[in-house]
């Protein structure tokens, strides 16, 4: 593998025919992966025809300002190899600098000696780095927000799937005046934030969609995007953390803005016309509202909705197409709407509703989900092993620690998490002399900050609690399961302590003990489900310790 750079200029043409050899024919028929860059910014495409590819870019009003052409050859290049190539340099030049190509979708695909060619992915950067076209090392990159949450991303079949289904609903409901709702369901690490990041860049940026340029992975339609340009959009997180995060990601992505992600208190101030909304079950009810009362109730007497009225009620009420992703087994707080509440709202309107199921984080795939959530239930039929991920209940908290920081230290993103079973004595303490968790040898401090916490100096020596995790991915997570859950071995059941769980907002308004149990089991599912690589669980009760042993 190696790179033939040109000025990005006409009298380089000839030069790049001039590539074709007696055996290859580089220039003029032979794929290949090229980057056109400046000092500002880069593009990256492939072709089977460079020659003609760089004559149609130098005659593209859209395709001024650049300084070079940066040509990728190989003598074993195929169009599945080039298409996988490229789809893997947009993924991690976004994330490394500001790229200048489209959303359009990148399908993840088999092809024949893939494995062949991703090899080749490690030393074509590393080529690249001595070219001074990349910076960063990919382990870093992996490990960066913007590579996270960025709208270029290798979509699953089944979000390029919902993508075109969503375009060809939203298509038939703007013509024909009528409002619509898409309700995308699928559980933790199946895509929900990257395919609603996705969908920001695609909608918010019509007039950059170049139709029949390149060969596009979805069908976009030109109609639609006529309509659609000029429409206010925007993006709902109601999760603070999780917001300030995309936020910041946003900032970096050419089209988009920090403002176009919304708290769900903004909803009331303007009319949009289409929302989409991450995190759809962490929208609130109006009970145990505390300082925020009088607010709430303010912006629904705005509105001119009942006093019940949920935010689920604002969305409905301020847009008139919704885009709404949601689980409602990620519930974790009575403030956290109902799922009958949620669907209430949706009564006689048009519902698209959609699924995703392929599991995008955890390597141990969609089985392990599965698994943690039949442990969770006693519902496990056998014990299963997962192949290439670290699973692990460790008797000693210490040596869970210990592994996490060396983890840390080699892959980065690996943090210690816990069930809220011990109150936030320490927040606001500047000294550090105060400690919330005391177990055995072990003294620990919750997370100083709620605020993109898994980023913040220090977080490694402390303990991040639910509201700084979800919607998050981690390498390696190791879970303390506090005292207030145990098992019942007489009943083969999951019971919980109510005076051991230690969130106040978590247990007040509670329509009885069963609903409890239920938001602390989807706490535990959502910590046990975010490691990458691994999960690592330290067990505080005896009889819950034996259980999950008798599967892990």
């Amino acid at each position: 593998m190696r790179i033939k750079q040109f000025k990005y200029e006409k009298s380089s043409l000839p030069l790049i025919e001039k590539m074709d050899t007696q055996k290859i024919k580089y220039g003029t028929d032979w794929p290949v992966v090229y980057i056109l860059n400046n000092s500002d910014k880069a593009y990256v495409g492939e072709t089977l025809c460079a020659y003609k590819r760089v004559s149609q870019h130098l005659s593209n009003p859209l395709k001024t300002g650049f300084e070079n052409i940066n040509i990728i050859l190989d003598d074993e290049f195929n169009k599945s190899a080039i298409l996988d190539i490229e789809a893997f340099l947009i993924r991690y030049m976004s994330a490394d600098q500001k790229l200048d190509n489209l959303n359009e979708g990148l399908y993840d695909y088999s092809y024949y000696e893939k494995e062949k060619y991703v090899a080749k992915f490690e030393p074509l950067w590393n080529i690249l780095k001595n070219y001074g076209l990349v910076k960063g090392r990919l382990i870093d990159i992996e490990n960066s927000d913007f590579f996270t949450y960025s709208p270029y991303k290798v979509l699953t079949i089944d979000q390029l799937m919902s993508v075109e289904m969503i375009l060809h609903g939203l298509k038939e409901s703007i013509k024909n005046q009528e409002p619509l709702t898409v309700v995308i369901s699928g559980a933790p690490g199946t895509g929900k934030t990257i395919l609603a990041t996705y969908l920001m860049k695609l909608l918010k940026t019509p007039s950059e969609v170049r139709f029949g340029e390149s060969e596009e992975n979805i069908e976009l339609d030109k109609e639609l995007f006529e309509m659609i340009d000029n429409m206010k959009i925007s993006m709902v997180v109601p999760q603070q953390s999780l917001r300030k995060t995309i936020s910041n990601v946003f900032k970096k992505v050419s089209g988009l803005k920090s403002s176009d992600i919304i708290k769900p208190y903004d909803i009331p101030k303007e009319k949009f016309d289409i929302l989409i909304v991450d995190e759809a079950h962490r929208l609130q009810r109006p009970i145990n509202l505390g300082q925020k009362h009088n607010a709430y109730h303010a912006h629904v007497e705005k509105m001119g909705l009942p006093n019940d009225s949920t935010e689920m009620d604002w969305i409905i009420h301020q847009s008139k197409y919704q885009i709404l992703f949601y689980d409602e087994e990620q519930t974790i707080r009575p403030t956290d709407i109902r799922s009958d509440s949620f669907y209430k709202v949706l009564n006689k309107r048009k519902i698209l509703a959609l699924e995703l199921k392929t599991q995008m984080r955890v390597d141990a795939g969609e089985s392990y989900i599965k698994y943690i959530k039949q442990i969770l239930n006693c519902q496990v039929d056998y014990k299963q092993e997962f192949k290439n991920y670290d699973l692990k209940i460790y008797d000693n908290l210490s040596k869970m620690i210990k592994k996490i920081k060396k983890n840390d230290e080699v892959y980065g993103y690996s943090r210690m998490v816990a069930g809220y079973s011990w109150p936030w004595k320490s927040k606001g303490d500047e000294t550090g002399k105060i400690y919330d968790i005391e177990i055995d040898a072990e003294k620990l401090r919750w997370n100083y900050t709620y605020i993109n916490w898994i980023n913040t100096p220090g977080s490694i020596n402390e303990v991040g609690c639910i509201h700084t995790v979800q919607g998050y991915d981690l390498n390696y997570c190791g879970v303390i399961i506090g005292p207030e859950i145990d098992y019942d071995f007489s009943k083969n059941e999951i019971i919980v302590d109510k005076d051991k769980y230690k969130d106040t907002m978590g247990k007040t308004k509670l329509s009885n003990e069963e609903e409890l149990r239920t938001y602390i089991k989807n706490i535990y599912q959502v910590l046990l489900t975010r490691g990458i690589k691994g999960t690592y669980i330290y067990i505080c009760n005896k009889n819950l310790r034996e259980y999950f042993k008798k599967y892990i």
